[in-house]
């Protein structure tokens, strides 16, 4: 399964080891997917990191580790074509980099931008809620210490499309126009 995460996934696995975005991290730290990067992620996340009410909750180790871990073990995607799709420009490179990468997901928490097109050519674009769904117990929470938190089974994404598709724990999933919830 390749993924693309967005910045926003990856500086709240940091700031919250217990939630959904740290369980996502841990799954690709685990090698239950490929990560998927480019330069314009990497700097991105550079800036994002850097900034001051950011960086008041993050230590700069940690920040320096999640980088470097991503440079050196995350797939580089070099070549990104011309996206002009998102409501927020700043994210094209993203929905270039999930179709340069053939990316199954993109992850994020944007939810008046990213989430909003639900999908990008064969990718799926989902929270990371439902995205942690895929590799959580749905009686399990992101953290043992988190209160209990309602989880959908895998079986809730199907992402319809007229192409082709993969097979993720036993659930189809078919790429490209949108999410539901199946009965």
């Amino acid at each position: 399964m390749r993924v693309v995460l967005d910045t926003n996934i990856l500086v709240s696995a940091l700031i919250a080891p217990a939630g959904n975005p740290a369980a996502i991290y841990n799954a690709w730290e685990q090698g239950q997917f490929t990560l998927l990067t480019c330069a314009e992620h990497l700097d991105e996340l550079r800036a994002t990191l850097q900034k001051p009410r950011v960086s008041e909750l993050i230590k700069p180790y940690k920040a320096g580790r999640l980088v470097n871990q991503i440079k050196k073990l995350a797939q580089n995607i070099g070549h990104l074509p011309r996206v002009k799709r998102s409501p927020d420009p700043g994210d094209n490179f993203l929905l270039a980099l999930a179709e340069a990468g053939n990316a199954d997901y993109l992850v994020t928490g944007d939810k008046s931008g990213l989430l909003a097109l639900a999908s990008h050519k064969s990718t799926c674009i989902i929270t990371a809620r439902d995205f942690a769904a895929l590799f959580l117990p749905s009686d399990k929470t992101a953290g043992e210490n988190v209160p209990s938190v309602p989880r959908r089974p895998a079986a809730y994404f199907f992402c319809c499309a007229a192409g082709a598709g993969s097979l993720v724990g036993g659930t189809m999933f078919l790429s490209r126009m949108y999410v539901t919830r199946l009965p």
